[in-house]
């Protein structure tokens, strides 16, 4: 996803068989560089975006999934497992995602 003035920029990729076994074989869950990734174990997929097909939403079990409002609440999140269950996401502006925001009212 891109987000520039105006648009969001979407694209999609596909993993490659080598891609596959180096994920199925690959013990490194903890490095951002992991040793043996390379970029040619994707390839550029198409994508269609469509009001006719429907699909469905994975979200995180405690069902937060926008950290913009909660500052360091997210250092971290990036290497720690997240489980997922089928659900509806919370909307964006949710007080679920924003407690800070909610604790300062209160304390007008």
């Amino acid at each position: 996803v891109s987000f520039t003035p105006g648009s969001v920029s979407l694209s999609a990729w596909g993993l490659t068989p080598q891609g596959y076994k180096w994920g199925a074989e690959n013990k490194d869950t903890q490095s951002d560089q992991p040793q043996g990734f390379t970029t040619i174990m994707g390839e550029k997929r198409k994508l269609l975006l469509s009001p006719r097909f429907r699909g469905f939403f994975l979200v995180p079990d405690d069902r937060r999934w926008n950290y913009s409002f909660m500052g360091s609440a997210f250092a971290g999140m990036e290497k720690k497992p997240v489980h997922v269950k089928l659900d509806t996401p919370l909307p964006f502006y949710s007080d679920q995602h924003r407690p800070i925001h909610f604790h300062s009212f209160a304390e007008l």
